[in-house]
């Protein structure tokens, strides 16, 4: 799993309001045409859904000042969940070692009509579900075969059953009046024209991506739903060189729903400006060496800290595999952090001290309203974050069941919340800090003020580790001197070694919003998290990335 603050645009949706009034009505009646002939063969369908996803998107990318790409497209897609067998056991059941048969669950997907002709869309839906039955009639059979049937029979139901949803967005939004495209390829060029007369920056980019979502969701449970998402976000990712020819990159990402909500054109431009300095300042910073000892983790370094490694082991239905190292599983109701730190998940947040939060919804991609989730309570595991296939002791969906479009749904996070009842100023945690380091004998800690992404491995095949990739580390050190910038740093660990060091957090709370890749495609998420103080973290070098520039200089500096 990775977590990305850079956007590499997703598949997601949205259609005017007034052209969509019949398109639910239209999902419903093909669905419902399907399902009765369907229910008449040998091998019925127990449930069947169309998951649309109405895509219109702009992207316009600018580098020193020119525009390079400016793109809009509108798409429709749709994904059928078709199963047969029933909820205890059907053809999206684990093979053991099932490898390439595993893949055959995936949802079938089709492009639709972007207009609601019925006849054109019903046309689709036919092909797509008669294609989408086949399969999962043969993944079936494979299923029944497997030696795990009798068993996996007698405990754990492959789909929980669940009330059906009723619910239509209603919201109205100005599109032509948010997504300005000639307005924001001026904005992007002036963005990236601040670092156009810098001759040792090798990259200077400027992108904005505008994404509006509308999610349709029919059922044969009856569930029908319409819901609305937007995406707004400005990244500006520059790479300089090194005086020993490495390249050093530095990005920085402005979030939003919509945008009219990204900051001003004076914001952003001075927060370039603040980034030229920052990163002529890296060029010059010293390369780290590999350390272990006490450090400061930033409230958004914290987030992504807590997103890849406590995160993803608490989403329940990738605990059901036989490849997943299952770390919490069996800890239910155990002590798997400091007493001080209770954690929960909670889709229906909008805000956060005045920041939005991008990991908010109504309802999942399986049709279940997103609930607040209470997983850690003063240190004790208490629950999981579920989709629809049950885990032992949580039989039912809390409506974290969520997916890119065209994805199958698998449990994931949203908002994510770390409290602290153990909490000090920055100024505590930095004299926390020096005090650990004179315990340990090291001569300085290390202070994560920003990082660029991270990852974990969760499986059984590969180390259970995770990665987060700084890039504006500070030195602090024990005998007064002036903290130093460092580059080149990687934190590295394992999640049950970490929480144990974590130490002290601060009161000061940040938002950290990304794009969150795992097997169900990228989707939006939010970590509400304090400054944290661990005992002891461990770093590795980053891996040389060196290039070589041209012999002429650059035309435009000559």
């Amino acid at each position: 799993m990775r977590i990305f603050i850079l956007m590499f645009l997703v598949i997601l949706s949205f259609i005017p309001l007034n052209a969509q009034e019949s398109l639910l009505t239209i999902l419903s009646d093909e669905l419902k045409r399907e399902k009765t002939y369907l229910d008449s063969l040998p091998i019925p369908p127990y449930y069947l859904d169309y998951r649309c996803n109405d895509i219109s998107s702009l992207m316009v990318t600018s580098s020193f000042g020119s525009l390079t790409a400016s793109n809009f497209y509108r798409m429709r897609l749709v994904a059928v969940d078709m199963r047969v067998g029933d909820y205890t056991f059907d053809n999206t059941h684990e093979i053991p070692n099932g490898g390439y048969d595993n893949m055959l669950s995936y949802p079938s997907l089709t492009a639709i009509s972007l207009d609601n002709k019925a006849l054109a869309i019903k046309q689709s839906l036919w092909q797509l579900t008669s294609d989408a039955y086949k399969g999962a009639v043969n993944k079936f059979q494979l299923v029944k075969s497997s030696a795990g049937e009798t068993s996996q029979k007698k405990s754990l139901a492959d789909f929980s059953k669940e009330s059906p949803s009723i619910y239509e967005d209603t919201a109205k939004i100005d599109i032509a009046k948010e997504i300005q495209k000639d307005v924001w390829e001026k904005k992007v060029k002036l963005y990236s024209d601040v670092f156009s007369k810098d001759s040792i920056i090798s990259k200077a980019e400027a992108m904005a991506t505008f994404i509006f979502d509308t999610k349709y969701l029919v059922s044969s449970e009856g569930s029908r739903i319409k819901e609305h998402s937007y995406f707004s976000q400005v990244v500006i990712a520059l790479v300089i060189k090194s005086k020993t020819n490495e390249l050093v990159p530095l990005v920085r990402t402005f979030n939003a729903t919509l945008p009219s909500k990204l900051p001003s054109d004076s914001l952003i431009l001075s927060d370039c400006r603040q980034m030229l300095t920052e990163l002529y300042a890296l060029r010059n910073a010293n390369t780290a060496e590999p350390f272990s000892g006490p450090a400061i983790f930033s409230p958004a370094a914290s987030g992504v800290f807590f997103h890849e490694i406590f995160g993803h082991r608490i989403e329940g239905q990738r605990m059901n595999s036989e490849t997943d190292g299952q770390t919490f599983r069996d800890k239910v109701n155990s002590k798997v952090m400091p007493s001080f730190i209770s954690v929960y998940s909670d889709p229906g947040a909008n805000v956060y001290n005045g920041t939005e939060l991008l990991g908010s919804y109504k309802y999942d991609e399986q049709g279940i309203n997103g609930q607040r989730v209470e997983v850690v309570k003063d240190g004790i595991l208490k629950n999981f974050l579920m989709s629809r296939t049950p885990l032992d002791n949580f039989m039912h969906s809390n409506g974290h069941g969520r997916a890119q479009a065209g994805m199958n749904p698998t449990s994931r996070q949203s908002n994510l919340f770390i409290e602290s009842t153990k909490t000090v100023d920055m100024k505590e945690l930095r004299k926390k800090l020096i005090s650990e380091c004179k315990k340990q004998g090291k001569a300085y800690g290390y202070y994560f003020k920003d990082v660029s992404s991270g990852f974990t491995l969760t499986d059984r095949s590969n180390p259970n580790a995770f990665k987060v990739m700084p890039i504006i580390v500070y030195r602090i050190y024990t005998d007064g001197r002036p903290d130093e910038l460092v580059r080149g740093v990687d934190m590295i660990g394992t999640p049950l070694n970490m929480f144990s060091e974590i130490e002290a957090t601060s009161g000061e709370y940040g938002v950290f919003n990304g794009i969150c890749g795992a097997e169900s495609g990228g989707i939006p998420v939010s970590t509400i998290a304090p400054a944290i103080f661990v005992k002891k973290v461990e770093t590795q070098k980053q891996a040389n990335t060196s290039f070589v520039f041209p012999m002429l200089r650059r035309p435009d500096l000559q």
